[in-house]
């Protein structure tokens, strides 16, 4: 078992702040608690510049040479930000992460070139990271190496989120039936987990440019 470090306080100080901030919500309103979670609210904005501050703290610890050998960070990093403000369906007809949008007639040509690159990029950034940190990255994690675990929580977060995400419907599909209230008590629940994603991602980088402070010297 590791020692407990400053970096196991932060994560534990964020898990407890999700916790305070989700406990908050339930007191509000259902009108109230729907502007402070969902499209536009603080919460989404509030993940969104997680995700923006992650990438300037790439860039100010790492300077250039960093930014350009581990560019796939930064870009999906930034991916991940701009989805949160729904930059992935503002501007086609259909949301460029759901299956049917190279395959739907109704989507125009252009808008499938478009967004097929930017998928492209994204896989290509994806199949990078994969290769260049897959095995270290478990290796570290299972023996709860403190950086690893804070990106391994922040992609189980994204796990989890993406899995209870229009909870109801799903649940429908299965025969499931699930009241609006809890229905809606889950949302915000996924939208209070992504909020703490990219803050734990942001851990892990300070963590790590601190190791790398004290490797220099």
């Amino acid at each position: 078992m590791p020692n407990w470090t400053i970096t196991h306080s932060y994560i534990a100080l964020i898990l407890m702040t999700l916790i305070v901030i989700f406990c908050y919500v339930m007191t509000l309103p259902p009108e109230a608690a729907y502007i402070v979670t969902m499209e536009g609210g603080f919460v989404e904005i509030a993940s969104a510049a997680g995700y923006f501050i992650c990438v300037a703290a790439l860039i100010f610890w790492g300077r250039l040479k960093y930014a350009k050998r581990h560019y796939y960070f930064l870009i999906l990093l930034c991916a991940l930000g701009f989805r949160e403000l729904d930059f992935d369906k503002a501007f086609t007809t259909e949301g460029i992460l759901k299956s049917k949008f190279l395959f739907a007639d109704y989507v125009p040509v252009t808008e499938k070139v478009l967004g097929g690159l930017v998928l492209l990029l994204l896989s290509i950034c994806i199949v990078h990271m994969i290769r260049n940190h897959f095995k270290a990255f478990f290796i570290h994690l299972f023996r709860l190496r403190e950086i690893e675990l804070a990106v391994g929580m922040g992609f189980a977060f994204i796990v989890v989120s993406k899995t209870i995400d229009g909870i109801k419907r799903k649940l429908q599909f299965v025969d499931i039936t699930i009241t609006e209230h809890t229905a809606d008590v889950i949302e915000y629940a996924e939208e209070i987990l992504e909020l703490g994603i990219s803050f734990l991602f942001l851990i892990a980088i300070s963590a790590y440019f601190r190791a790398q402070a004290k490797v220099r010297g």
